[in-house]
């Protein structure tokens, strides 16, 4: 991304929406926040240094969208 929009790593963050309301096994972490329960439409945002993850320990599919940009000032 930085490389071809020629933004600075710091300045670019990552928006991950969840699509559907939360189902058994679906997770995410970001730094020691852990995100389960969520609605639809819910979102977090991160920066390139913070630590993340996510996944689906579960029998359903966890959709979600995934922006990835820099804030307007």
């Amino acid at each position: 991304y930085c490389d071809r929009f020629g933004h600075n790593r710091t300045d670019v963050k990552r928006r991950l929406i969840f699509l559907e309301d939360w189902k058994d096994g679906h997770y995410f972490q970001l730094e020691d926040t852990v995100y389960h329960h969520w609605s639809q439409g819910d979102w977090v945002e991160w920066g390139s240094e913070q630590l993340h993850m996510g996944g689906n320990l579960g029998p359903q599919p966890r959709y979600t969208l995934q922006v990835t940009g820099v804030p307007n000032e």
